[in-house]
């Protein structure tokens, strides 16, 4: 569903639906349900979509993981309340069990810290947790230090971001050197630099994660495929564009340079 689609359905304003965005690149819609007082989460679509064509190029995920990744991004989340959870631990264990390493230490932490952090829900398949004040709780785990860091998700008020959209006209504002920037510091030793988790950058009111761009780069035919506003596909465009000059141009500087032999002209002319 869309943010339009959302808020026509449950009789709410667009500017009290959250776009959530976690660490690992998922983002959610989350709005509160008045008709029968809950929180409701639902993917985005958008993320929906473009994860589908990242899951194509994919030779190391299994089928049954494409599937069991492609089937979350279509359905609302369950979020469970943390006293059921509790009731019927052994239930909930055997799904905590059958996640990936990763997520099933992030469940492990958000549990073990339910009480500090006031946790009122869980969601078990993304990781992530609702605190009694209504916010989305993330968590980032490093293995290196087998440390978990909750906080809070980020949010990007839906509709602030769409009036940025529409009145920004971006396709004719931004310059070759801000795209030329941007791809500056993407791009290191003449190579683009791997992005693993989601971080938004603020182009002309445009919220452009990095991730994202990183993606695209490596997959330059999914951008046609994805449904982006017309602002935020000229903005991905250019930096992709920039990129690759940027890439070109640092190729170029690295290529060994041709000696110039210096030739003394008389020397020349006694030898004949």
């Amino acid at each position: 569903m869309t943010q339009e689609e959302i808020a026509k359905s449950y009789g709410i304003k667009t500017n009290d639906i959250k776009h959530i965005i976690l660490d690992n690149g998922r983002e959610f819609l989350k709005f509160y349900d008045s008709n029968n007082q809950k929180t409701r989460m639902i993917a985005n679509n958008v993320v929906g979509e473009f994860q589908s064509i990242q899951q194509e190029l994919s030779f190391t995920q299994s089928n049954s993981n494409k599937g069991d990744s492609a089937s979350y991004l279509d359905r609302e989340l369950v979020l469970v309340p943390m006293d059921e959870l509790k009731n019927n631990r052994f239930k909930y264990m055997r799904q905590i069990n059958r996640l990936s390493t990763i997520d099933r230490k992030k469940v492990k932490a958000l549990i073990k810290s339910s009480k500090q952090i006031s946790l009122q829900y869980i969601n078990i398949e993304n990781a992530i947790g609702i605190d009694n004040n209504d916010n989305v709780i993330d968590v980032n785990f490093d293995f290196l230090n087998n440390r978990a860091t909750i906080k809070p998700a980020r949010i990007i008020n839906y509709q602030a971001y769409k009036e940025d959209s529409m009145e920004n006209n971006v396709g004719t504002e931004i310059a070759t050197d801000e795209f030329d920037k941007i791809a500056s510091e993407m791009v290191a030793n003449g190579n683009i630099i791997a992005i693993r988790n989601s971080e938004l950058i603020n182009v002309h009111g445009q919220m452009i994660d990095k991730k994202t761009i990183y993606d695209l780069y490596e997959m330059p035919d999914a951008i046609d495929r994805l449904s982006l506003p017309a602002n935020q596909k000229f903005i991905y465009e250019g930096i992709i564009n920039a990129i690759n000059r940027c890439i070109q141009n640092k190729q170029k500087e690295q290529l060994p340079q041709k000696q110039k032999v210096l030739i003394n002209k008389e020397s020349y002319r006694d030898a004949a």
